[in-house]
């Protein structure tokens, strides 16, 4: 998949929207259970789920985690997904979404590109202003952690601060 690519999004997204359909036939998953099941990597979990048997079971390994999480914050934006606002936020499937699955229109495929594109820029820009700050010695080595997990950690942090910033 080309992430530059509106249409290779919204396929991306069609994934997305599925996943969550099925998952949430059993049981709801918030957007990292989402991004592991869609990645191929069985989430850690008390329930009792064959995760392979999911369809969308690692359709999208090839894509980034971050891409990945960074659109389902666009989709939740644009309301082709609900996340709760709970102590443990899940997503859930909303009609919007299976709209978008059945016959997205051109406008809303381009507007869900533009608003990934814009939050993935906000995030790169975050990355690098917390990547400045912390350049003091002393400070756990870069190379300790892998880029994907250092991702993971901002990521979380970003949307966090994103979050605060809109109440």
């Amino acid at each position: 998949f080309d992430m530059d690519n509106p249409k290779d999004i919204a396929v991306i997204a069609k994934i997305i929207i599925l996943c969550v359909n099925h998952t949430s036939q059993k049981i709801y998953f918030g957007i990292k259970k989402t991004v592991s099941i869609l990645t191929g990597k069985e989430p850690q979990t008390k329930a009792k789920i064959n995760f392979k048997s999911i369809p969308e079971f690692g359709k999208l390994a090839k894509c980034k985690k971050k891409d990945i999480e960074i659109l389902i914050h666009a989709m939740i934006s644009q309301r082709y997904l609900l996340q709760t606002k709970e102590l443990y936020p899940v997503l859930h499937p909303t009609n919007e979404g299976a709209a978008f699955y059945r016959q997205a229109t051109e406008k809303e495929i381009n507007k869900l590109f533009d608003v990934y594109k814009k939050n993935l820029e906000k995030f790169e820009s975050y990355k690098e202003e917390e990547n400045s700050k912390n350049t003091e010695p002393n400070q756990t080595s870069i190379e300790e952690i892998s880029p994907e997990e250092k991702d993971e950690s901002l990521l979380e942090r970003f949307f966090a601060y994103l979050s605060n910033r809109k109440k």
